[in-house]
């Protein structure tokens, strides 16, 4: 079989137009995988002016990591 690098993914869940949930993201993981991927490069989108603080680039950085977190974990 051959193995897939995927360089863009919207699977991170509640971030942007990808995954809505958390379940939703680990079917899109199934799903990559029984295709033959097996490397992701999460791509959220990142616009900084839909912050209106530092403070809030920093919380939504800080719910990225996370999210992220559970995806590695899974």
């Amino acid at each position: 079989m051959v193995n897939f690098v995927d360089l863009h993914c919207h699977a991170l869940f509640r971030v942007d137009d990808g995954a809505r949930d958390e379940e939703m993201m680990k079917k899109m993981l199934d799903i990559a995988y029984a295709d033959g991927t097996r490397y992701l490069c999460f791509t959220p989108h990142f616009k900084i002016y839909e912050f209106d603080s530092e403070d809030g680039m920093l919380a939504h950085k800080d719910r990225l990591n996370r999210r992220f977190k559970v995806a590695c974990e899974y």
